[in-house]
């Protein structure tokens, strides 16, 4: 008979050899899972024989013997934190308020680049329990083009972790558990038409920029993607400080108030659905 004990996302499969009785196969299985468990807070166990839940053992399982345990591990037992993985991000709060004032909405991010800020975002989702749809945009380049731009040690990190930065994201995803809230990842430069044309004007409710810093690649990101905000969404930014010129230019020429906030970063409502 096979008898499985469940831990959050590991499988303890537990086979009964013959040669000893089923009561103290159970024990073993109690002391195994004993020992393996310590650190956890919460334990699920359910054990019953090949018949089903609660029928009665089997002769084979009754005359059962040595007691040996496969573990089938899919993620991490304990994930790890947003804070655990490299890059930057300062928009806690502008996602915070993002999350409480939408539901059955669209999220997209442009330039996660490792998934610092995704994760925060995913999470954030995740533990909302609302309808939001997240979606990350990123052209996710080869290791080799992030010689010279990028800390050595997130280029070590890319290189052990697939070797281009979209590997490496998926696996710091995996990690921190964020993957079941992100419901779509587009590989591909933030301009480029096959990329853009995968989203509808008026149909994102939040949208957040991270991306080229120089001002001609800002104008076209805000000329790209403001028309795909609803009205009544929001499109926010990082490092204000860097990008001003071209954000409060943009959003001058259309009568719309830029919002700053803590650490850097700026939001603007699309009150109309107005186009440029």
């Amino acid at each position: 008979s096979r008898f499985k004990a469940g831990l959050f996302n590991r499988a303890y499969i537990f086979h009964i050899w013959p040669g000893c009785s089923l009561a103290m196969a159970r024990c073993m299985v109690f002391k195994v899972l004993v020992v393996a468990l310590l650190p956890c807070v919460a334990v699920t166990v359910n054990i019953g024989a090949a018949a089903g839940e609660g029928s009665a053992p089997s002769a084979q399982a009754a005359s059962a013997g040595r007691v040996s345990a496969t573990i089938v591990e899919s993620s991490p037992l304990r994930p790890k934190s947003c804070d655990s993985v490299p890059g930057w991000f300062q928009g806690k709060d502008v996602f915070q308020s993002a999350v409480k004032d939408f539901d059955n909405a669209l999220f997209v991010e442009l330039g996660p680049y490792l998934g610092k800020s995704s994760c925060h975002m995913s999470h954030l989702i995740q533990d909302s329990q609302k309808q939001i749809e997240f979606h990350v945009v990123d052209a996710w380049a080869d290791v080799n083009t992030m010689q010279g731009w990028a800390p050595k040690e997130h280029v070590n990190l890319v290189k052990e972790h697939g070797g281009t930065l979209q590997d490496a994201f998926l696996h710091f995803m995996t990690q921190t558990n964020s993957i079941p809230g992100i419901a779509k990842m587009v590989h591909g430069s933030d301009t480029d038409k096959s990329v853009v044309h995968q989203y509808r004007d008026d149909s994102i409710q939040f949208l957040y920029m991270d991306t080229d810093l120089d001002y001609e690649s800002t104008k076209k990101e805000l000329m790209t993607w403001f028309p795909k905000l609803k009205a009544g969404g929001r499109m926010c930014g990082d490092s204000l400080s860097r990008v001003k010129h071209a954000v409060k230019g943009f959003f001058k020429a259309l009568d719309l108030p830029v919002h700053e906030h803590s650490n850097d970063q700026w939001c603007v409502t699309a009150t109309n659905a107005f186009r440029p």
